[in-house]
Protein backbone atom coordinates (compact mmCIF):
# COMPACT_ATOMS: atom_id res chain seq x y z
CA UNK A 1 0.00 0.00 0.00
CA UNK A 2 1.53 3.16 -1.24
CA UNK A 3 2.24 6.04 1.55
CA UNK A 4 -1.12 8.31 -0.02
CA UNK A 5 -3.20 5.67 0.18
CA UNK A 6 -2.46 4.27 3.66
CA UNK A 7 -2.98 7.93 3.97
CA UNK A 8 -6.36 8.38 2.64
CA UNK A 9 -7.45 5.36 4.40
CA UNK A 10 -6.63 6.88 7.50
CA UNK A 11 -8.54 10.07 6.89
CA UNK A 12 -11.30 8.55 5.64
CA UNK A 13 -11.50 6.17 8.74
CA UNK A 14 -11.49 9.09 11.41
CA UNK A 15 -13.37 11.51 9.40
CA UNK A 16 -16.42 8.84 9.22
CA UNK A 17 -16.29 8.49 13.26
CA UNK A 18 -16.37 12.15 13.62
CA UNK A 19 -19.43 12.63 11.11
CA UNK A 20 -20.69 9.42 12.80
CA UNK A 21 -20.76 10.92 16.09
CA UNK A 22 -21.59 14.62 15.10
CA UNK A 23 -24.91 13.13 13.19
CA UNK A 24 -25.98 11.81 16.55
CA UNK A 25 -24.58 14.35 18.52
CA UNK A 26 -26.67 17.42 16.38
CA UNK A 27 -29.92 15.40 16.59
CA UNK A 28 -29.94 15.18 19.70
CA UNK A 29 -28.73 18.53 20.59
CA UNK A 30 -30.97 20.36 18.38
CA UNK A 31 -33.98 18.10 19.56
CA UNK A 32 -33.31 18.38 23.25
CA UNK A 33 -32.64 22.22 22.40
CA UNK A 34 -36.18 22.79 21.03
CA UNK A 35 -38.01 20.67 23.40
CA UNK A 36 -35.94 22.12 26.06
CA UNK A 37 -36.34 25.42 24.45
CA UNK A 38 -32.64 26.71 24.69
CA UNK A 39 -31.27 28.91 21.76
CA UNK A 40 -27.86 27.93 22.67
CA UNK A 41 -28.41 24.23 22.59
CA UNK A 42 -29.75 24.30 19.33
CA UNK A 43 -27.04 26.85 18.15
CA UNK A 44 -24.64 24.44 19.14
CA UNK A 45 -26.17 21.71 17.80
CA UNK A 46 -26.13 23.41 14.34
CA UNK A 47 -22.37 24.51 15.07
CA UNK A 48 -21.95 20.54 15.17
CA UNK A 49 -24.03 19.74 12.46
CA UNK A 50 -21.40 22.20 10.30
CA UNK A 51 -19.30 19.44 11.11
CA UNK A 52 -20.68 17.07 8.96
CA UNK A 53 -20.66 19.31 6.17
CA UNK A 54 -17.04 19.80 6.60
CA UNK A 55 -16.59 16.12 7.27
CA UNK A 56 -18.04 15.76 3.73
CA UNK A 57 -15.59 18.26 2.08
CA UNK A 58 -12.23 16.45 3.97
CA UNK A 59 -13.66 12.99 2.25
CA UNK A 60 -13.63 14.30 -0.49
CA UNK A 61 -10.27 16.11 -0.42
CA UNK A 62 -8.41 13.67 0.78
CA UNK A 63 -9.40 11.66 -2.14
CA UNK A 64 -8.29 13.95 -4.11
CA UNK A 65 -5.09 14.43 -2.77
CA UNK A 66 -4.38 11.23 -2.41
CA UNK A 67 -4.14 10.78 -6.61
CA UNK A 68 -0.83 10.37 -7.92
CA UNK A 69 1.03 12.75 -10.06
CA UNK A 70 -0.29 13.38 -13.51
CA UNK A 71 0.30 14.95 -16.38
CA UNK A 72 -1.72 18.36 -15.34
CA UNK A 73 -0.13 18.06 -11.54
CA UNK A 74 3.43 17.24 -12.03
CA UNK A 75 3.53 17.73 -7.84
CA UNK A 76 0.30 16.18 -7.39
CA UNK A 77 -3.14 17.00 -5.55
CA UNK A 78 -2.03 17.97 -2.29
CA UNK A 79 -2.90 21.44 -2.76
CA UNK A 80 -6.60 20.57 -2.29
CA UNK A 81 -5.96 19.91 1.40
CA UNK A 82 -5.46 24.00 1.15
CA UNK A 83 -8.50 25.00 -0.72
CA UNK A 84 -10.42 22.72 1.90
CA UNK A 85 -8.74 23.79 4.64
CA UNK A 86 -9.99 27.84 3.84
CA UNK A 87 -13.68 26.56 2.92
CA UNK A 88 -13.78 24.89 5.82
CA UNK A 89 -13.05 28.49 7.21
CA UNK A 90 -15.25 30.06 4.96
CA UNK A 91 -18.73 27.96 6.11
CA UNK A 92 -17.77 28.29 9.41
CA UNK A 93 -17.75 31.95 9.16
CA UNK A 94 -21.08 32.18 7.64
CA UNK A 95 -22.87 29.80 10.08
CA UNK A 96 -21.66 31.94 13.20
CA UNK A 97 -22.81 35.81 11.97
CA UNK A 98 -26.55 33.53 11.32
CA UNK A 99 -26.30 32.21 14.88
CA UNK A 100 -25.07 35.83 16.43
CA UNK A 101 -27.49 37.90 14.49
CA UNK A 102 -30.46 35.36 15.67
CA UNK A 103 -29.53 35.69 19.53
CA UNK A 104 -29.47 39.56 19.11
CA UNK A 105 -32.77 39.69 17.43
CA UNK A 106 -34.24 37.47 20.91
CA UNK A 107 -32.69 39.74 23.07
CA UNK A 108 -34.19 42.65 21.23
CA UNK A 109 -37.39 41.60 20.96
CA UNK A 110 -37.36 40.60 24.93
CA UNK A 111 -39.09 37.27 24.17
CA UNK A 112 -36.57 35.20 27.25
CA UNK A 113 -38.08 32.01 27.81
CA UNK A 114 -36.47 29.66 30.15
CA UNK A 115 -34.60 26.51 29.19
CA UNK A 116 -34.93 22.80 30.82
CA UNK A 117 -32.65 21.69 33.18
CA UNK A 118 -31.82 18.92 30.44
CA UNK A 119 -30.62 21.16 28.40
CA UNK A 120 -27.64 21.38 30.61
CA UNK A 121 -27.14 17.27 31.04
CA UNK A 122 -26.59 17.53 26.52
CA UNK A 123 -24.49 20.45 26.47
CA UNK A 124 -22.51 18.33 28.90
CA UNK A 125 -22.67 15.76 26.61
CA UNK A 126 -21.75 17.39 23.58
CA UNK A 127 -17.95 18.74 25.53
CA UNK A 128 -16.99 15.33 26.08
CA UNK A 129 -18.15 13.96 22.65
CA UNK A 130 -16.20 16.62 20.89
CA UNK A 131 -13.16 17.16 23.15
CA UNK A 132 -12.65 13.08 22.39
CA UNK A 133 -13.16 13.95 18.49
CA UNK A 134 -10.39 16.57 18.53
CA UNK A 135 -7.95 14.15 20.26
CA UNK A 136 -8.77 11.18 18.17
CA UNK A 137 -8.48 13.99 14.97
CA UNK A 138 -5.58 15.19 15.92
CA UNK A 139 -3.39 12.17 17.07
CA UNK A 140 -4.61 11.15 13.16
CA UNK A 141 -3.50 14.89 11.60
CA UNK A 142 -0.18 14.23 13.57
CA UNK A 143 0.69 11.11 12.02
CA UNK A 144 -0.84 11.70 8.25
CA UNK A 145 0.76 15.22 8.43
CA UNK A 146 -2.94 16.87 6.97
CA UNK A 147 -3.76 20.54 7.44
CA UNK A 148 -6.58 19.58 6.93
CA UNK A 149 -7.17 16.63 9.36
CA UNK A 150 -5.74 18.91 11.80
CA UNK A 151 -7.89 22.20 10.48
CA UNK A 152 -11.01 19.43 11.33
CA UNK A 153 -9.74 18.63 14.54
CA UNK A 154 -9.70 21.81 15.49
CA UNK A 155 -13.27 22.59 14.74
CA UNK A 156 -13.83 20.23 17.03
CA UNK A 157 -12.38 21.53 19.99
CA UNK A 158 -14.28 25.00 18.86
CA UNK A 159 -17.43 22.51 19.64
CA UNK A 160 -16.36 21.82 22.45
CA UNK A 161 -15.37 25.45 23.50
CA UNK A 162 -18.88 26.58 22.17
CA UNK A 163 -20.26 23.90 24.58
CA UNK A 164 -18.76 24.81 27.79
CA UNK A 165 -20.15 28.38 26.93
CA UNK A 166 -23.58 26.80 26.19
CA UNK A 167 -23.39 24.95 29.89
CA UNK A 168 -22.65 28.08 31.54
CA UNK A 169 -25.39 30.51 29.33
CA UNK A 170 -28.03 27.90 30.41
CA UNK A 171 -26.73 27.23 34.08
CA UNK A 172 -26.89 31.27 34.30
CA UNK A 173 -30.20 31.41 32.83
CA UNK A 174 -31.80 28.82 35.32
CA UNK A 175 -30.28 30.71 38.18
CA UNK A 176 -32.31 33.55 37.41
CA UNK A 177 -30.15 35.83 34.91
CA UNK A 178 -32.25 36.64 32.06
CA UNK A 179 -31.55 36.31 28.47
CA UNK A 180 -28.43 34.07 29.09
CA UNK A 181 -29.00 31.60 26.87
CA UNK A 182 -29.54 34.16 23.66
CA UNK A 183 -26.29 35.69 24.39
CA UNK A 184 -24.64 32.08 24.97
CA UNK A 185 -25.92 31.28 21.51
CA UNK A 186 -24.41 34.77 20.34
CA UNK A 187 -21.29 33.28 21.77
CA UNK A 188 -21.52 30.38 20.31
CA UNK A 189 -21.76 32.35 16.94
CA UNK A 190 -18.78 34.34 17.37
CA UNK A 191 -16.46 31.19 18.56
CA UNK A 192 -17.72 29.56 15.23
CA UNK A 193 -16.51 32.57 13.00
Amino acid sequence: MTRAKHRYNRTQRVTLVGAAVNCGLASLQIIIGVLGKSQALVADGIHTLSDLFSDFIVLYASRRSSKAADKDHPYGHGRIETLASMLLGAILGIIGIGIGIRGVETIFSQQSTNPEVITVAFAALAIVSKEGLYHYTMRAARATHSSMLEANAWHHRSDALSSIVVVLGISAQLLGVPHMDAAAAIIVGILIT
